[in-house]
């Protein structure tokens, strides 16, 4: 048996405003240069490091945004992200959040064996593993608890998103 907590809406809404200011830092053309230069490069190793971080923690938001909305997040879309005001590229992705009609509370599910419950573990966490390629799940849950009939301990998988673009 899984018991899945998801976050609630309020906190998917940070998460993804979390990844968009990460995403648009890096990647948003500079609105002091016009757009035509590249992120500024200071000099010195602690410059260095964070370009490095940024670049690091921007790669690690698309991927993120591309993997949530893998069937739908299209070239022209990343540029209305990099382009818009942050408020409606945010209520962009929030759109596309409802629509996925993610829970946001906790849901319990039961298999019938091991293999199964593997299989829903998968389809959670990599979208081509769902029916129809699906989207990933992942970046909304808090917690995964596999609670084994013969165990008197629950197992808990926790999933580090709101972790990972913090700082």
């Amino acid at each position: 048996m899984l018991k899945i907590s998801y976050f609630s809406e309020s906190k998917i809404e940070k998460l993804l405003n979390d990844l968009l200011q990460h995403y648009r830092a890096f990647y948003a053309p500079s609105k002091q240069s016009g757009g035509d230069e590249e992120p500024e490069n200071t000099s010195g190793e602690e410059g260095l490091c964070d370009i490095s971080n940024k670049s690091f923690n921007a790669q690690q938001a698309r991927q993120t945004l591309k993997t949530v909305f893998a069937n739908q997040l299209t070239a022209e879309d990343e540029e209305f992200l990099l382009e818009e005001e942050e408020e409606d590229a945010l209520d962009f992705l929030m759109t596309w959040i409802r629509e996925l009609k993610i829970p946001h509370t906790e849901e319990t599910e039961k298999f019938a064996n091991w293999e199964a419950c593997i299989a829903r573990l998968k389809e959670l966490t990599f979208p081509s593993s769902a029916p129809g390629g699906g989207h990933a799940s992942w970046p909304f849950i808090g917690q995964i608890r596999y609670d084994h009939p013969q165990s008197r301990s629950p197992t808990y998988l926790k999933i580090l998103t709101s972790d990972i673009f913090t700082g």
